[in-house]
C-alpha cells in the first residue's frame, strides 16, 4: 500500500492558479470549460503542450474573472519547455481580444 505524500511547510502557494483551477470546476463560472481559440493554434508552429493550454486558460481567468486584471505575469519554466510558443499564444489572444 502507497503512502500518501506530505507536503513540505514551505509549499509554495498560487492562490491565482488555485482560483482558476477551482473556476474549472464551479458549473456556474464562465471560466468552466473554456477552449482555446483556434487563431492561436492555426497560427502557431508548434501545437500547444497540455501546461501550455493551462496556462493560457488561467491566463484568460486572470483577464475576465479577476478586478483589478493583474498587469504582471510571470511564467516559470524550464529551459526547453516553450515558453517562446506560450508567449507568442499570449500575444495572439491580447491582440484578438484587446485590440
Amino acid at each position: 500500500m502507497a503512502k500518501a505524500r506530505k507536503t513540505p511547510a514551505n509549499a509554495r502557494q498560487f492562490p491565482l492558479v488555485d482560483q482558476a483551477e477551482q473556476a474549472e470546476k464551479d458549473l456556474f463560472s464562465q471560466h468552466q470549460g473554456y477552449i482555446i481559440p483556434e487563431y492561436i493554434n492555426a497560427n502557431l508552429i508548434h501545437t500547444l503542450r497540455a501546461y501550455q493550454d493551462k496556462a493560457i486558460r488561467n491566463y484568460h481567468y486572470t483577464q475576465t474573472e479577476i478586478k483589478p486584471n493583474p498587469q504582471h505575469v510571470l511564467f516559470n519554466m524550464a529551459t526547453g519547455s516553450g515558453k517562446t510558443d506560450l508567449m507568442a499564444g499570449l500575444i495572439l489572444y491580447l491582440y484578438q481580444e484587446h485590440g
